[in-house]
């Protein structure tokens, strides 16, 4: 949650956000989210319904007897049936002459097939029955029997594209392998004056030694019957696949369809190579390809942001609405692929910055005028501020009218873009931090020319402080630590130059807030995370004990804000000690923040400034304020529950649970909703377990688990939902495998692979590398999991949150060591682990007497428990 600067007319401008509680979040609430595979809808075919299917990809949807009992077919013998699609079912099948497994592409409608049918289904087979190429499945023969056409393939003993891509993507230099090969495949197609039409995963096939070949041309024709098919073809019938099919096709104009076009699916191919998922996918067919002719797909590095921008850029080119923009041919693509791989320079070009816009604002033009006052209003004080730099120059011209102008502009901008609400529209928070992270990069140039002195200088400090946010949220952890320490000199400066005011104060609070945070969670320094903490406390006290405005008579705080202060302040202090399990230390802090924040609300119902303002702001604020609270009083009922005190705990998470629940219940296509009741739906589980009900935990699990698929798909590309969902999936599989109730395995497998995939991601994350330890281990892959562990052992950084998940990691492995001998190191590493950690002050108790991760080790160490 975020809160916005808070006014005070020519005084110090108050930031009052985001919310400190990310440590809580983090571990109490471990929520949890992933990334969801395009649905079933996107791999159908729009308009002609008898199309036959991919070879890999049949739906078991029935066959005739007359066919399913096939035993010979000509001069072969069937062998067992590959699959089945809309039009034909595939046989594998060996002749009994040549000795040859071949695969057997027959009619399902067989001799009740209409004259059009069997064209359509015969049209494949003479498309490319003369086309020899090694990455193009070959067609051998063609044939009829019992008047049903057939025709033999080559048999392509791997498996489909689609299904090694399933939930995870391929680096960058196997994608572009891959992608150059398939693009030399078409471009032979191409001159041979075939186009495939229906290019996408599922008919690529893979042999078992990584070889691609391109099969299903069950879409396909020759160039020069294009025009001739659109007589026999209605005007606007969509064919084709539509994540995969270019605007021209899902627009209908089959007489325009072109080498491009199967261009265009080739890069759909690769994004999704890349990304994990298509460039467009919609809840239904027809949004895809709504999509598909009417938006841009999202920046690959969007979603993988540590992509090249060469390989981002040759992606980009292929997906061009405007034929004339795509690449002149699949060989100029493929030229430009193996420059990529050489490390040479590419000849295409990233789409500019005002071709964007102008693209965009072309498909939005009401949308686009009202981003085009605010893209002048920022021209223009971009203007007026160099102008006025100029003057400054040579006149003493009185600054102060000017920096409150540039004040409130950018107060209005901040206000704007962090209204959008990204916890309950995540898909939103991408595009809103592009427009902030431009805005910061453009408002920065602008008050670097302003002199960083009195109320310019506060001005200057506001930015700043938006974007140490973007920076933070893009884990570019040294850039926002020196921005951080540059605004600390200034808040620090600013207190003594506005004689202590509340504003001043409150801000400085802010920055050691943000410096805690940062030192705790991206540079895993405990110590410095708590100096910063304390400080921030000491002044954070100091304000509600001595409220005080400036010389002026303004940056007096609202108490409900300054006890609101507090409270974070607390809670951060709460979250760190929690992590670091000491649950009595941190029950001290949340206690008091869970105290404050109560108050902070009666303060705010009976402050009559407060009765003041427009309704409302007043309900959201008030809704705010306890939404804060109902998280605040999870915290303390977490560390209540690991400091001893379960009948205390029981009704604040019981409550809380039951709380999330029915305000998801009430609103349940609210993705934050959704987020928060399947995060404290896990906490609740974990105490119930604890506490000696594992059948109710495992109860409370399941159903919430019934969430995560909708979860993922709230926000497919966000790191948060992802990990929210990995720490579900994991506590179900560790619940199904101690009741012995259930399939353990998939949601732990399902675990593992986001977790991998959120590691690669950030490599240099703690967070994310001790998440994939423990599935690892979890998992049984011993190497994996204990190279992580030994790595984290061996470096300076041993904090106890760190110590005990590398504890649990090692008790797992035990379980799958292949001898007494490794079983007895490995519980060894284990005990020895929590004892450097006890010996730090870890007195968790709670944790290491009842995690399932420990079951061995309190197996094996009785003493332990």
């Amino acid at each position: 949650m975020s809160k916005q600067p808070v006014n005070n007319p020519n005084g110090e401008p108050t930031f009052i956000g985001p919310q400190a509680d990310s440590g809580i979040n983090q571990s109490l609430h471990e929520t949890v989210i992933g990334e969801r595979k395009n649905s079933a809808i996107e791999q159908t075919r729009v308009g002609q319904s008898d199309q036959a299917d991919s070879f890999d990809n049949y739906a078991p949807t029935g066959t005739p007897s007359s066919l399913t009992k096939l035993s010979r077919i000509g001069d072969y013998q069937v062998t067992r049936i590959l699959g089945k699609g809309g039009m034909g079912i595939v046989y594998r099948a060996r002749h009994l002459t040549l000795k040859r497994d071949v695969a057997i592409k027959m009619m399902l409608a067989g001799a009740h097939a209409t004259a059009e049918q069997s064209e359509r289904f015969l049209a494949e087979a003479r498309a490319v029955a003369h086309l020899q190429h090694p990455h193009i499945v070959q067609i051998f023969e063609v044939g009829q029997h019992d008047n049903m056409p057939y025709f033999t393939l080559e048999l392509v003993d791997g498996e489909s594209l689609d299904r090694q891509l399933k939930n995870k993507t391929l680096s960058e230099r196997d994608a572009a392998t891959l992608l150059q090969t398939l693009c030399l495949a078409l471009q032979y197609a191409h001159d041979q004056g075939i186009l495939h039409r229906d290019l996408k995963p599922a008919n690529v096939l893979m042999t078992t030694d990584g070889r691609p070949k391109v099969t299903d041309f069950g879409l396909a024709r020759k160039v020069e019957d294009d025009a001739d098919e659109s007589s026999r073809t209605k005007v606007g019938t969509i064919m084709g696949t539509p994540s995969y099919m270019s605007p021209e096709q899902a627009r209908g104009d089959v007489h325009l369809l072109t080498p491009a076009t199967d261009q265009y699916s080739l890069g759909a191919l690769l994004y999704e190579m890349l990304t994990g998922r298509p460039p467009f996918m919609g809840a239904r067919a027809v949004d895809t390809v709504m999509q598909v002719i009417h938006k841009d797909p999202l920046a690959p590095r969007e979603l993988q942001p540590k992509l090249s921008v060469d390989l981002e850029t040759i992606c980009l080119k292929t997906l061009q609405k405007d034929v004339a923009k795509r690449y002149a041919s699949c060989t100029e693509m493929a030229e430009d692929l193996g420059r990529f791989l050489r490390g040479e320079p590419i000849l295409a070009r990233p789409v500019g910055r005002t071709e964007r816009t102008w693209r965009w604002c072309k498909r939005n033009p009401v949308v686009a005028s009202l981003t085009a006052i605010a893209v002048s209003a920022l021209v223009a004080v971009a203007a007026i501020s160099t102008w006025s730099a100029f003057t400054l120059q040579s006149k003493n011209v009185e600054l102060t009218q000017r920096s409150q102008r540039m004040q409130d502009f950018v107060t209005v901008m901040y206000d704007e873009l962090r209204d959008f609400n990204v916890d309950e529209a995540p898909r939103v928070k991408p595009a809103r931090d592009r427009m902030l992270n431009s805005f910061n990069e453009i408002m920065l140039q602008v008050v670097e020319e302003l002199p960083k002195e009195g109320q310019a200088e506060a001005v200057y400090a506001g930015v700043k402080m938006g974007l140490v946010e973007s920076l933070i949220d893009q884990q570019k952890t040294d850039e926002a630590e020196k921005i951080l320490e540059e605004l600390r000199s200034i808040f620090e400066r600013r207190v003594l130059l506005k004689q202590g005011s509340d504003a001043a104060r409150n801000n400085l609070v802010l920055v050691l807030l943000k410096i805690g945070n940062l030192k705790r969670d991206l540079r895993r320094d405990l110590p410095a995370s708590l100096a910063a903490f304390e400080q921030a406390l000491k002044i954070a006290q100091d304000i509600v004990d001595h409220p005080k405005a400036a010389s002026d008579g303004q940056g007096l705080l609202p108490v409900y804000l300054t006890r609101t202060l507090l409270a974070d302040t607390h809670t951060d202090l709460g979250a760190t000690w929690y992590r670091l399990g000491d649950p009595h230390k941190a029950l001290s802090h949340l206690e008091l923040a869970m105290t404050l924040r109560e108050q902070a609300i009666k303060d705010f119902d009976t402050d009559p400034q407060m009765a003041e303002l427009p309704a409302e702001d007043k309900a959201a604020e008030r809704n705010y304020l306890n939404a804060d609270l109902q998280f605040k009083r999870l915290g303390m009922g977490a560390a209540l529950f690991r400091a001893g005190r379960a009948s205390e705990a029981e009704p604040l998470l019981r409550n809380t649970y039951e709380s999330s629940l029915a305000q998801f219940n009430a609103d349940p296509h609210n993705p934050r909703l959704r987020h928060d009741y399947v995060g404290q739906a896990g906490l609740w589980a974990e105490f119930l377990g604890f506490t000696g009900r594992g059948p109710e935990a495992l109860a409370v699990l399941e159903e919430s688990a019934k969430q995560l698929d909708a979860l993922l798909a709230d926000d497919p590309a966000g790191v948060t939902f992802r990990r929210t969902v990995t720490v579900a999936l994991y506590r179900l599989s560790q619940w199904r495998s101690e009741l012995n109730q259930g399939d353990a395995e998939t949601p732990l497998k399902q675990c593992l692979e986001i977790r991998r995939s959120l590691a690669e991601a950030e490599p240099n994350n703690d967070r994310r590398q001790l998440d994939l330890m423990l599935a690892l281990a979890r998992s049984g892959q011993i190497i994996d999991a204990t190279t992580i562990a030994s790595t984290y052992l061996a470096s300076e950084v041993t904090d106890n949150e760190l110590l005990i998940e590398v504890a649990r990691a090692y008790s797992q492995c035990a379980r799958f060591a292949s001898n007494d001998g490794d079983t007895k190191k490995l519980m060894m590493k284990s005990t020895e682990t929590v004892a450097v950690a006890t010996k730090n002050g870890f007195s968790d108790q709670i944790f290491l007497t009842h995690e399932l991760d420990f079951a061995p080790l309190r197996m094996a160490f009785p003493e332990t428990q």
